[in-house]
């Protein structure tokens, strides 16, 4: 199983720059691959939010839940920046994206483990 990245690393200025080269969607398939990212089954949930790391001054609006798809994982924080900023998903989950039809699938009780596992692990690396 695959974690999203989103950002790679941070300006002088501390503003994120994307993890991979990354291109616009159109409209169309912008909203489809919302609707893929607000599916799959939820690995690890909370109410809590983090500040927008593009437009600070909107505060804590981003979600930190994470949700898998059995293949890959990622933050609800992907479906954000791409809903307010046009940030696309890195080039190789998008493309999973695509090959799923723009349908997260729900993972069995064996992949949901291996998702909670792995982001018990990166929170205690500090790697998220």
């Amino acid at each position: 199983m695959r974690i999203a990245t989103l950002f790679g690393a941070f300006d002088s200025e501390d503003m994120p720059a994307p993890a991979h080269e990354r291109h616009s969607l159109d409209d169309a398939e912008r909203e489809a691959v919302l609707r893929f990212l607000s599916g799959g089954t939820i690995a690890a949930r909370t109410s809590g939010r983090t500040i927008d790391r593009i437009d600070a001054s909107r505060g804590k609006v981003v979600p930190v839940s994470f949700a898998t798809d059995g293949t890959w994982m990622w933050s609800r924080a992907v479906a954000y920046y791409l809903r307010e900023h046009n940030v696309v998903p890195e080039p190789a989950f998008l493309a999973h994206i695509r090959e799923c039809g723009y349908t997260a699938s729900q993972p069995g009780q064996a992949e949901l483990s291996v998702a909670v596992r792995m982001l018990r692990s990166a929170e205690r690396d500090n790697d998220l």
